[in-house]
């Protein structure tokens, strides 16, 4: 059974932001520090994957489930407790004024084109690779390895081998196509969308 992070009487709303799982996987491989993306890619359809940090080996006491990329994106967007309004990277990247709105409209909060447009600037991806690369940042993976690496969208097209796409495909094929028909919609509980069919 799967339980909400946070108790829906204490929730306006959620933002759930996802990336296409070819990227997922990509990025992933980097950050576990192996680079291996076709493996990742592979895993991302394990129902029983689990992940320990490397940097809390002997810390972490017990694995954190993972599960499925798929059973992740459908157990945020149809769970029928809390609004969710759902962010694909890929909109956030293409256009980020637009996408931003929507989403603080989504959670009532409304903000100055300017402070939208001064906040997106301060969060640059470049900004954030210098501000990593000049502090200690917590979240950070092992040393030599950047969090903020390179920000863009697609690699998995170029990066994956055949073989990798058509295991994701197999995967996530119905999960990819729902989300490339939502387009940032709001999801909203027990409220059919439209573009979901």
């Amino acid at each position: 059974m799967d339980r909400l992070l946070s108790p829906p009487d204490a929730s306006r709303g959620a933002l759930y932001i996802v990336r296409h799982s070819g990227d997922v996987a990509i990025s992933y491989a980097h950050h576990l520090g192996h680079g291996d993306s076709n493996r990742v890619a592979r895993e991302l359809g394990d129902e029983d994957a689990s992940f320990v940090a490397a940097k809390f080996e002997g810390l972490q006491i017990l694995p954190e489930y993972l599960g499925t990329w798929s059973h992740h994106v459908s157990s945020g967007l149809d769970q029928d407790e809390i609004l969710v309004h759902c962010v694909r990277y890929e909109d956030m990247l293409a256009t980020p004024e637009t996408t931003f709105a929507t989403a603080l409209s989504f959670l009532g909060l409304s903000v100055t084109p300017l402070a939208l447009s001064t906040a997106l600037e301060k969060c640059h991806f470049d900004r954030l690779q210098t501000w990593e690369a000049e502090n200690d940042f917590p979240e950070s993976p092992a040393a030599g390895r950047k969090l903020f690496r390179q920000g863009k969208a697609g690699n998995w097209q170029t990066e994956l081998t055949p073989q990798s796409q058509s295991q994701l495909r197999a995967d996530h094929g119905s999960v990819m196509k729902r989300l490339g028909k939502l387009r940032a919609k709001s999801h909203r509980p027990n409220v059919e969308n439209p573009e979901d069919n």
